[in-house]
């Protein structure tokens, strides 16, 4: 999954699992990130990425197959 970061901001980006534990939060400026899903348990994830620049804060969810 790809999120883009086309003004190049400051952004963390913090994966959990249903149980609320950070699974991992990778910081970021660069014009794009991802989330991987190799190496994840089958189940529903939530992530939030939080612009620093911005302070926006988005989030979804995504399922592991």
């Amino acid at each position: 999954m790809y999120f883009r970061n086309d003004a190049a901001d400051e952004a963390v980006l913090s994966v959990f699992n249903l149980n609320g534990q950070l699974l991992e939060k990778i910081r970021t400026n660069s014009d794009r990130f991802e989330i991987k899903r190799e190496g994840k348990s089958p189940g529903l994830y939530q992530y939030f990425i939080d612009c620093q620049t911005s302070g926006k804060r988005l989030q979804g969810r995504f399922i592991v197959e």
